[in-house]
């Protein structure tokens, strides 16, 4: 559990990092409109979201199987305290 735990987050940090280089490269972008490169950025952010998406599936994978290992946590931290 503990690795499994560590996996994802190192896996929550590195997506946390490329959603925060997308929204920076994209926030220029909305001030001053820039249709073609706001398209270029879609699919990026796209995939950003989907990843935070699936990572916001797997915490709560990992919080069941906590629990049903009888490690009752309600969240990432407080399982990493457990």
């Amino acid at each position: 559990m503990k690795t499994e735990v560590l996996q994802f987050l190192e896996q929550l940090t590195d997506a946390q990092h490329r959603m925060i280089d997308v929204l920076q490269r994209k926030q220029p972008l909305l001030v001053r409109p820039d249709n073609e490169a706001l398209a270029s950025l879609n699919g990026e952010e796209k995939i950003a979201v989907s990843t935070m998406q699936s990572l916001v599936a797997r915490r709560e994978e990992l919080l069941e199987s906590a629990r049903l290992n009888n490690l009752h946590s309600e969240s990432i931290e407080t399982l990493c305290a457990v």
